[in-house]
């Protein structure tokens, strides 16, 4: 059972708690900061799904999202920001750094689909590796499994987590047509293991918990990157009652958009939890958070994009233009609370997040061809952007160097050739069928050209292909180059033609994994967790078989019930430090450790009477719920990886005989020890 969220029945008062929280946190930290002498920031990018322009509270206020409208105004803004009008090529784009035309994906990779991004990318993990981050993605992959080349956690992340397709049940993270089965995994290198035992659990916590373990373990040191692809908003709409109850019963008068809305609400309240979590692991201070969506709003699935035209499935810039911000404490001061007017599209992160890491870009493998560097744009305000082209889509024509259709945005002009798809402009709580299209067979027979620097609404009436003949030739001559360029010849997708079915790969593993070819059967589960673990800046008592621990009640970890605070009060902040535990107060007693303090057992933060404000001094413990600290007699050594949250006593000089406490080596993922 994973613990959810802070949640907001007192929706207004959080918000303002928040707010106020992070205007401290950031004012706090930036000095430190700037004496950082230019290293690496910490970078947390928070992929949104099917987020739509009008799905967010600074531009929508009957939508509930106080942590990122937070985020987005102390940070900067993106208002001109592109992304693919599907999910696939934007993730794509994200982490090759080349548009999707140049990334072989016009459409997004179905679960079953045998095709995945070029393995002879550098994708951007890998490259930020080369700088010492450690990696890990939580959440969506979807592009491409069919081999284990292609897996996420074989591409430069150390470890991921979640699902390698496009969109699962939010409960039983079960997917699929034909064969139907889980699409949750864990994979270290090429070791893939089923995650079933999170049935019942939404997945919004479920990603919240698991990205809080590798917070709070993470050595402060060692540069972080974490990829978070959030599963919400994509469909199916499924929230808790409890986020629901948030909007009013009759929410724009759609079923469907008051539980979208509560699904924003919820990754919100995520999306704060971790920036309170790096706060609390004294990583936020050097932090940038990068947040994108993948594409515009789904209109039939609660999303809405107004005052754009159309949504997701289409090229209009309602299913183009995306929400987009860069924020985070080492963000320069002058950068924070603008808005960018400068041209990005998505693949631009890549050759930023080099930027800002202090990688140059001529030192990794060269595949992130479409890549530009929008640092100094977004951090120093008025620096135009290095862009003024993006080519969303080109396809090939009968003649070379000619496109049959496509869109291209050239400084303010948008030009379409072929139906973009629906253009309509619902609103909030209406679909497709409620709103009609205006002109359904739009630029079908002529091309349409738009100015969006005077509107990005792109109403019929203003279409000017007409008035600028020059202007619509020299854009079609451009698609139409863009259609049959590839550079590198490294513009198509890696394809598997074998018998093989990702429906085998399911009874290989338990979840949807690689199929080609199928690797050896999933290890055997853990045995069940004996010792302690830290959960949350907290210890969490997961097993044990003593008749009496001085009281402590038993409890899974991440369970808001068995959460107990370190008390460390010479540095002013909760500790994270392996720990002794004995059930016999004289073990502790005895040896003159320091204490660690149980909320629930010991109100005053007391041990043995004694004030805990010496701490980490050496003091007598006699409590029976009393822990310890290492110190110079109980060493620590050679035990960065705390896992699963457990704590790891690699060696000892004490003389523990006697107690349930023994030292040993720290295992690769779990790292808990002791028996009782």
């Amino acid at each position: 059972h994973a613990s959810r969220p802070k949640m907001q029945q007192r929706q207004h008062a959080r918000a303002a708690a928040w707010v106020t929280h992070l205007s401290i946190a950031t004012c706090l930290v930036f000095h430190a900061t700037e004496s950082a002498a230019g290293g690496a920031p910490h970078i947390i990018f928070v992929a949104a799904d099917d987020l739509g322009w009008n799905d967010v509270s600074w531009h929508n206020t009957d939508v509930l999202s106080p942590n990122l409208a937070t985020l987005a105004k102390q940070g900067v803004m993106l208002s001109d920001y592109h992304v693919f009008k599907v999910c696939s090529p934007t993730r794509a784009s994200f982490m090759t750094g080349r548009l999707p035309n140049r990334a072989g994906l016009h459409d997004f990779i179905s679960h079953d689909t045998p095709e995945a991004i070029s393995a002879k990318y550098f994708l951007l993990p890998q490259a930020l590796k080369t700088a010492g981050y450690a990696t890990h993605i939580v959440g969506k992959w979807h592009l491409g499994l069919w081999d284990w080349p292609y897996i996420p956690s074989n591409r430069g992340f150390d470890t991921s987590f979640g699902y390698m397709t496009g969109a699962e049940d939010y409960w039983t993270h079960k997917n699929g047509k034909g064969c139907t089965g889980l699409d949750l995994t864990y994979c270290v290198g090429s070791n893939l293991t089923a995650q079933p035992q999170y049935a019942g659990t939404y997945s919004t916590f479920m990603y919240q918990n698991h990205l809080e373990r590798i917070i709070s373990t993470h050595v402060a040191s060692t540069p972080l990157f974490i990829y978070f692809a959030a599963q919400s908003v994509h469909e199916p709409l499924q929230a808790p009652q409890e986020y629901i109850d948030m909007y009013p019963s009759n929410y724009a008068g759609s079923v469907q958009r008051r539980t979208f809305a509560a699904m924003v609400t919820a990754v919100d309240d995520v999306v704060g939890n971790i920036t309170e979590s790096m706060n609390r692991a004294g990583l936020w201070a050097e932090t940038l958070l990068v947040f994108s969506t993948d594409n515009g709003g789904n209109l039939n699935s609660g999303g809405n994009n107004l005052p754009l035209r159309g949504g997701k499935f289409t090229f209009w810039e309602g299913g183009t233009r995306g929400v987009a911000f860069l924020s985070g404490p080492a963000l320069p001061t002058a950068a924070r609370g603008t808005t960018s007017p400068g041209l990005a599209h998505a693949a631009d992160w890549y050759a930023t997040l080099l930027d800002v890491a202090g990688i140059n870009p001529t030192s990794v493998p060269q595949t992130a061809i479409d890549s530009v560097s929008i640092k100094a744009m977004l951090f120093t305000p008025g620096t135009p952007s290095p862009r003024t082209m993006i080519v969303h889509t080109s396809v090939q024509g009968t003649e070379n160097g000619t496109a049959a259709s496509g869109k291209i945005r050239w400084n303010e002009w948008n030009l379409y050739l072929g139906n973009p798809g629906y253009g309509g402009y619902p609103k909030p709580g209406q679909g497709e069928k409620q709103a009609k299209d205006p002109e359904p067979s739009a630029c079908t027979k002529t091309p349409c050209l738009f100015n969006v620097s005077a509107s990005t609404a792109e109403l019929p009436a203003a279409n000017v292909a007409a008035q600028y003949p020059t202007v619509v030739q020299a854009l079609l001559k451009m698609l139409g180059e863009a259609a049959w360029d590839c550079p590198d010849n490294l513009c198509t997708t890696d394809v598997y033609s074998g018998k093989a079915t990702a429906c085998d790969s399911l009874k290989a593993y338990g979840a949807f994994g690689p199929w080609a070819p199928l690797g050896p059967p999933p290890p055997p589960p853990p045995p069940p967790p004996s010792g302690v673990r830290f959960s949350q800046g907290g210890l969490c008592l997961v097993h044990t078989s003593a008749p009496n621990l001085g009281g402590l009640a038993l409890g899974s970890c991440d369970v808001d019930a068995a959460r107990w605070t370190l008390s460390v009060a010479s540095s002013g902040t909760e500790g994270r430090v392996p720990v002794v535990v004995s059930a016999d107060p004289a073990v502790l007693r005895h040896a003159k450790l320091p204490c660690i303090h149980v909320d629930h057992h010991d109100k005053n933060n007391t041990c043995d009477g004694a004030p805990s404000t010496n701490l980490p001094s050496v003091q007598e413990c006699g409590h029976g719920n009393a822990f310890a600290f290492a110190n110079s007699t109980i060493q620590n050594q050679n035990c960065p990886n705390w896992g699963e949250g457990g704590a790891c006593l690699a060696s000892t000089t004490q003389n523990l005989s006697g107690s349930p406490v023994v030292a040993g080596p720290c295992a690769a993922n779990g790292a808990i020890w002791g028996t009782f």
